[in-house]
C-alpha cells in the first residue's frame, strides 16, 4: 500500500507591503486682505483777511451798527414827511389820551 501523499505545501510569496508615504502638506500662507485706504482728505487753508470771524459774517450780512444806524435813519427820513408826522401825531396823542386818563371816571 502506498502510503497517502502529503499535499505539496505551496510556498506563499509575501508581497512587499508598500509604505504609504504621506506627501509633506504645503501650508498655504493666507494672504493678508487688502483695506482699501482712504485717501487723506486735504485742509484748505483759510486766508486770513485780518478780521475777525464775526466781523466778516457781519459785512457779509449787513450787520452791525452801520445797517442800525441807516434804518433809523431812514425811518426819520420817512417820518418826517408832512402827511406822516401828522398820522403818527395823532395816533400818539390817542395813545397817550388812554395811558394818563385810563383809570379816571369821565
Amino acid at each position: 500500500m502506498m502510503a497517502a501523499k502529503k499535499p505539496l505545501k505551496k510556498k506563499v510569496v509575501k508581497k512587499p507591503v508598500k509604505k504609504v508615504v504621506k506627501k509633506p502638506v504645503k501650508k498655504v500662507a493666507k494672504k493678508p486682505v487688502k483695506k482699501v485706504a482712504k485717501k487723506p482728505v486735504k485742509k484748505v487753508a483759510k486766508k486770513r483777511a485780518g478780521q475777525s470771524y464775526a466781523l466778516s459774517q457781519r459785512n457779509s450780512v449787513g450787520g452791525g451798527t452801520g445797517s442800525i444806524t441807516g434804518l433809523v435813519q431812514e425811518l426819520v427820513g420817512t417820518l418826517l414827511n408832512p402827511t406822516q408826522l401828522a398820522f403818527v401825531g395823532l395816533w400818539g396823542a390817542l395813545v397817550l389820551k388812554y395811558v394818563i386818563f385810563y383809570d379816571q371816571p369821565e
